[in-house]
């Protein structure tokens, strides 16, 4: 009995000296997910939405979306879509969505890439332009900002 409470207590001791990692539950991973034929999403945690009214701005129907949650909200984009949108659950089975317009006219986006940054208020987007890759920071509100991320 004395052997096993003291090994017990080795473990415990142990256990407290290993290296910690912390959940980031603030994002979720980049993920593609397919659009299905009458504009519904199906999100990664199971959810799903009705894009039929970014589909109709955009004016194209992609076989998939990139969606990434940054504390709350979805940021959605496609190849060839025109603007970087953000959904925003608000209650029971309701959402906002913001369409976020940086492009010249009439340019679309090409290779769209969500990165989680190392900030912890922002998601690095990434995306081709004529004059080669570009990168901006997008937060929860789906501000944008070319530089950095507000970290306030």
């Amino acid at each position: 009995m004395i052997r096993v409470v003291v090994y017990l207590v080795f473990v415990v001791g142990m256990l407290g000296c290993l290296p910690k990692v912390y959940f980031n539950q603030s994002f979720s991973s980049p993920e593609r997910v397919p659009i299905s034929k009458d504009g519904y999403v199906a999100l990664p945690n199971g959810e799903n939405f009705d894009a039929s009214l970014i589909l109709e701005v955009e004016r194209i129907t992609p076989r998939d979306i990139s969606v990434i949650k940054i504390h709350g909200t979805y940021l959605i984009v496609s190849e060839g879509f025109k603007h970087l949108w953000a959904v925003f659950p608000i209650s029971g089975d309701k959402a906002k969505v913001k369409r976020i317009s940086f492009l010249k006219d009439n340019a679309s986006f090409s290779n769209p890439v969500f990165e989680v940054s190392s900030q912890s208020r922002c998601v690095i987007f990434k995306f081709a332009t004529e004059d080669g890759f570009k990168s901006v920071f997008v937060d929860k509100d789906g501000d944008v900002d070319e530089r950095k991320c507000d970290d306030d």
